[in-house]
């Protein structure tokens, strides 16, 4: 499978590793969708969830994370491991990230790293 580029839309800004940082800070707080997909032709979807973003959190250097509070109403419950569950959001690596586009005034930002296209939207 080809690795494939981010489709472009007329008004897309181009974001650096800062720039994209400062774009999820100004939306923590939002509810947001978020959808993972592997870039590819045709793209693939891996994973889709929605909730409120918090504030970036940077326990695991260098990558940062950023959780998403999954919304009561989502249906969604998980078993505890031992009261253990792995936190919602997502992971930014600065060592896989090869771009950043903001889209509609960066409230719609799609994320490379790696083989994969992190797309974060205002819900």
């Amino acid at each position: 499978m080809e690795t494939a580029q981010i489709p472009r839309h007329p008004d897309d800004v181009d974001l650096t590793w800062e720039q994209v940082h400062d774009a999820l800070a100004a939306l923590a707080g939002s509810r947001v969708a978020v959808r993972v997909v592997e870039r590819g032709n045709p793209e693939i979807l891996l994973a889709a969830f929605q909730g409120d973003l918090g504030a970036v959190d940077h326990a695991k250097p260098p990558a940062l994370f950023w959780p998403v509070r999954l919304s009561e109403d989502a249906g969604v419950h998980f078993e505890h491991d031992r009261d253990h569950v792995e936190a919602f959001g997502f992971y930014l690596h600065p060592d896989r990230f090869q771009g950043g586009v903001g889209r509609a005034g960066s409230t719609v930002l799609a994320i490379t790293q790696g083989p994969a296209v992190i797309n974060i939207r205002r819900s």
